[in-house]
């Protein structure tokens, strides 16, 4: 007779309630999620414990954790996820509707589209610093994540990224692939230390800080680049 397969470690610590009641273990997904967002924002991902989320959040089985999420990193990509199909819809949203006002837009109304979805999020969500917060952390040291997707590995940013190489054409090409990765991370981070330093619900302030990021990065993209290229 065949013995039993045993059960994975990680079902055998499942909660009771996270097998028989589905809807109430996504709503406990979604409170380690927010609270995890909240602590790494505050704290730093490397400061905050899988414990300390799960305390945090008014949980009382640790083990919980280690059943929805496996490992920190997977909890870091699952927070970013969550928050990054979001933003990629209204950037999808916000490019259709400067494609219908401009079939052909320049480099500064694509740059516009791509840091407003992320900067309108973070004026406008109460999770939105947080969530910032945490994408500035993963973007400087990608190992905090589990997955391996580049931050641009998004339809909108894709399309975006698209557009920006038909307008860009008299860039050489590995510098234009330079600047499209420098641009993402330019933004993140810059509207990152705006809210490290500064009250983001001041909306006067922030729409002109990102105004001015706009023309910064349209100006950097658009150069034509005499310098050789580094490693």
């Amino acid at each position: 007779m065949t013995p039993a397969t045993p059960m994975p470690e990680a079902a055998a610590e499942a909660p009771p309630s996270a097998t028989r009641e589905p809807g109430r273990a996504s709503a406990t997904i979604q409170t380690l999620l927010d609270t995890a967002e909240r602590l790494f924002a505050e704290k730093g991902v490397e400061h905050v414990s899988l414990r300390q989320i799960v305390l945090a959040s008014g949980h009382r089985n640790v083990a919980a954790m280690q059943y929805h999420f496996g490992s920190r990193a997977e909890l870091v990509t699952q927070v970013l996820r969550r928050r990054r199909e979001f933003i990629d819809a209204a950037r999808n949203a916000a490019l259709d509707a400067c494609l219908a006002g401009n079939p052909d837009p320049d480099v500064p109304a694509l740059v516009q589209v791509t840091t407003r979805a992320l900067a309108d999020t973070v004026r406008d969500q109460p999770w939105g610093p947080d969530y910032l917060s945490v994408l500035a952390q993963a973007t400087l040291s990608p190992q905090l994540r589990e997955d391996a997707a580049p931050l641009t590995a998004v339809s909108g940013m894709q399309r975006v990224h698209a557009l920006l190489r038909a307008r860009l054409q008299h860039v050489q090409a590995q510098t234009l692939e330079q600047r499209l990765t420098w641009l993402t991370h330019t933004i993140v981070y810059a509207l990152a230390q705006w809210c490290r330093s500064h009250d983001v619900h001041d909306r006067r302030a922030f729409d002109a800080y990102v105004a001015n990021l706009i023309d910064f990065c349209s100006g950097a993209m658009a150069q034509s680049g005499t310098g050789a290229l580094g490693g």
